[in-house]
C-alpha cells in the first residue's frame, strides 16, 4: 500500500523526466541507425561502386548493418520504456491530484489532515469537553448509532484521500512487473528471440495503457485526411508513445508521413520476423528414412520410418513451408533496405506490412519518399504475387525508379510497389473479377493517402502502373472514378472491365498500354472470363488507350533494363509523354 506521506510528496514529474530521457535515447538511437543506413553504408556501396572491394569491405558492410539493427532495437525498447513511464507517470498524477483536491476541500471546510497519516480531524461542540477527534478512510466500515454532522462529512474526506492511495497502490502494482519486465539480455547480439520478446513487452504494456494512451482513440476506417488530422492533434510525445505501442495500427493508418509509417512498419516487420523465426527453429527436423525398401520387402521398421514422416508432414508440413515463405518475403524487404546508395538508389519506406493480411500477406514499400515526389509511380502486381516471391515485384519498383529517375535528373522520383490486396493464387483463378473488386477500392485509398501526405492531388504527377491482373484491380478502382492518378498504364492486361478508356478516370489520352507479342495468352483469357468487358481488352485498338511499343518478351519481361518498354513506361511517370514511343 502505498503511504499517505509517499503520494504527498510524491513528483510525477521525475517519471516524466525519466520518460524523457529514454525518448533521447530512443531518438539518438533512431538518429544513428538511420546514418549509418542512409549515409555511412550507402557511402560504404559507393567506394564500392569506385573499386574498393574484397572480403573486408564485405565484412565492414555486414557490421556496420548488424550495428543498425543493434541500434533498432535500442530505438524501440527505449521507446517502450519512455510510454510506460509516462503511463505510469500519468495514472500517479492523476491519484496526487485526487489527494491535494481532497486535502484541500477539507481544510477549507474547516478539518485538519494530518501530515503523517493523512487523517482527517475536527473540533468536536457537541461534547461537554472540547475535544479533536480524527478519522481515516479506514474507519469507513464502523457503524454508527447517530453520528453528527461533522463526523460524516471528515469521514467522506478521509474515504476521498483513501481513494487517492488505493489508485497510486494499484498504479504501483500494474506499472511495477511492467516496467521489470523491459529489459535486454546482458549480450551484444539482438537475437530473434530478442525481437520476439519486444512483442510481448509491448502486448504487456498495451494491457494496462489504456488509461494514458488510449487505443480506441486511433482511427478506424480508410479516412486519410481524419487520420491526418488526428496525428497533428497529438503532441510529440504522444507521437512518439502511439508509435512505440502500437506500430502495427500507426503503420497502416493511411494519411500519415511516409516516415512515420516507415519506422512503425520496421518495428512491425523486426518483430515478426524474430516470432517466425522462432516459431521455425522450434519445429523438429523431419524424420529420415527409405524411400524405397531395399529388398523391396517392406520391413516393420521402414513401416515406422514412413508413419513417423507422414505424420511430421501432416503436423508440421503446412507450418513449416507457410514460414519459410514469409522469411523469404521479409528477407526481401531487408535485402532492400540494405541496399540503400547501391547504385544511387534512394531510402526505402515501408509504407504497409502485414505477414498475415489478405491470405497471402501484405506489402507496400516504396523508394524515395512519396510525400516529397514531383513524379510517383505506382505499380499493382498480378496473380500469384504474395509476401513469399516478392523479391521480384520489389525489383520492378526499383527498376522502374531507376529508369524514370535517368528521365528526370533534376526531379524527385518515388516509385512503390503497392501488394496491399490479395490477387489470384493461380491462373485458374484469375478469371474471377472478385478480387479486383476487393482491391479497386483499396487502392483507391492508398493513393488519396498519398495525395493527402503530399499535400494535395496536384502535389505530386502520379501513374499508376498495373501489371495482369493488376491492371484489372487498377480498373476496378478507376471505374468508381475515385482514383487518384494522373496516368494509368496497363501492362499484360486481360482486361479492365470496361469496355472504353473513357470509362477511366484517366480517359484515352492518359491511360497507355502495352502487350508482348509473345504474350496474348493472358488476353485470351481475359477476353474469354469477361474481365475484359465486351471482350475488349486495353491492347485492343477499340479501347481507345495510347499503345506504347514493346520490344521484349514474355510475361515479365516488360522491366528488362535498357528496353524500349520500360523507357516508355519511364516516359509516362514522369511526364515525358513526346518520347513515348508508339506501337500498332
Amino acid at each position: 500500500m502505498v503511504s499517505y506521506r509517499t503520494l504527498r510528496d510524491l513528483q510525477p514529474s521525475r517519471f516524466e523526466q525519466a520518460a524523457d530521457g529514454y525518448h533521447e535515447v530512443s531518438s539518438a538511437a533512431r538518429e544513428a541507425k538511420d546514418h549509418l543506413s542512409h549515409q555511412i553504408v550507402a557511402k560504404a556501396f559507393e567506394m564500392s561502386a569506385d573499386g574498393l572491394l574484397g572480403e573486408g569491405a564485405t565484412a565492414a558492410r555486414t557490421r556496420l548493418t548488424r550495428l543498425a539493427e543493434n541500434l533498432h532495437y535500442t530505438q524501440v525498447e527505449c521507446g517502450l520504456l519512455s510510454a510506460a513511464l509516462n503511463g505510469l507517470a500519468a495514472e500517479l498524477r492523476a491519484a496526487k491530484t485526487k489527494l491535494t483536491t481532497a486535502e484541500e476541500e477539507a481544510e477549507n471546510a474547516g478539518f485538519q489532515v494530518d501530515e503523517k497519516d493523512g487523517s482527517v480531524s475536527w473540533t468536536s461542540e457537541k461534547s461537554p469537553f472540547t475535544a479533536l477527534r480524527g478519522v481515516t478512510g479506514q474507519d469507513s466500515w464502523v457503524p454508527l448509532a447517530a453520528p453528527d454532522s461533522d463526523r460524516v462529512k471528515a469521514q467522506a474526506f478521509a474515504d476521498r484521500i483513501g481513494d487517492a492511495l488505493a489508485d497510486a497502490t494499484e498504479a504501483d502494482r500494474r506499472w511495477a512487473p511492467k516496467l521489470r519486465r523491459l529489459k535486454a539480455q546482458n549480450d551484444l547480439t539482438v537475437s530473434s528471440g530478442d525481437w520476439s520478446d519486444v512483442h510481448g513487452d509491448q502486448r504487456a504494456v498495451q494491457s494496462i495503457a489504456g488509461e494514458y494512451l488510449d487505443k480506441g482513440a486511433i482511427p478506424k476506417g480508410n479516412d486519410p485526411e481524419r487520420n491526418a488530422e488526428w496525428w497533428q492533434s497529438l503532441s510529440a510525445q504522444q507521437k512518439a508513445d502511439y508509435a512505440s505501442l502500437y506500430p502495427a495500427s500507426i503503420g497502416s493508418l493511411d494519411g500519415l508521413p511516409a516516415d512515420i509509417r516507415d519506422e512503425a512498419n520496421r518495428t512491425v516487420l523486426a518483430q515478426k520476423k524474430g516470432h517466425y523465426e522462432t516459431a521455425l527453429a522450434a519445429i523438429p527436423p523431419k524424420p529420415t528414412g527409405l524411400y524405397a525398401h531395399p529388398g523391396g520387402s517392406q520391413s516393420r521398421d521402414w513401416r515406422e520410418q514412413q508413419d513417423a514422416r507422414r505424420a511430421w508432414e501432416e503436423k508440421y508440413g503446412d507450418k513449416k513451408a507457410r514460414l519459410e515463405s514469409a522469411l523469404r518475403g521479409m528477407d526481401a524487404i531487408e535485402n532492400r533496405f540494405a541496399r540503400t546508395g547501391q547504385d544511387g538508389l534512394p531510402e526505402a519506406y515501408l509504407l504497409g506490412f502485414d505477414v498475415e493480411g489478405e491470405g497471402r500477406g501484405r506489402v507496400i514499400i516504396a523508394n524515395g519518399n512519396p510525400d516529397t515526389a514531383d513524379h510517383t509511380a505506382v505499380y499493382v502486381p498480378g496473380t500469384g504475387a504474395g509476401l513469399g516471391n516478392i523479391h521480384g515485384d520489389i525489383n520492378r519498383g526499383e527498376t522502374l525508379w531507376r529508369s524514370s529517375d535517368a528521365l528526370a535528373p533534376d526531379s524527385d522520383v518515388s516509385t512503390i510497389t503497392w501488394l496491399d490486396y490479395r490477387p489470384p493464387e493461380d491462373v485458374p483463378h484469375a478469371g474471377s473479377g472478385s478480387y479486383a473488386a476487393a482491391g479497386g477500392p483499396r487502392l483507391n485509398d492508398f493513393l488519396q493517402s498519398t495525395a493527402t501526405a503530399q499535400g494535395g492531388a496536384d502535389a505530386s504527377h502520379t501513374t499508376v502502373v498495373g501489371h495482369s491482373y493488376g491492371t484489372t484491380t487498377v480498373g476496378e478502382g478507376s471505374k468508381q472514378g475515385k482514383l487518384a492518378a494522373d496516368d494509368i498504364v496497363a501492362v499484360a492486361s486481360p482486361g479492365m472491365q470496361v469496355p472504353h478508356s473513357e470509362a477511366l478516370d484517366t480517359g484515352s489520352e492518359h491511360t497507355w498500354t502495352m502487350t508482348a507479342r509473345d504474350d496474348d495468352l493472358v488476353g485470351l483469357g481475359g477476353r474469354l472470363s469477361g474481365l475484359g468487358e465486351g471482350g475488349v481488352i486495353p491492347s485492343d485498338e477499340r479501347f481507345g488507350a495510347q499503345r506504347m511499343q514493346t520490344d521484349t518478351l514474355g510475361h515479365s519481361g516488360y522491366w528488362d533494363s535498357g528496353s524500349t518498354s520500360l523507357e516508355n513506361q519511364s516516359n509516362v511517370i514522369v511526364g515525358e509523354y513526346g518520347r513515348v514511343v508508339r506501337g500498332d
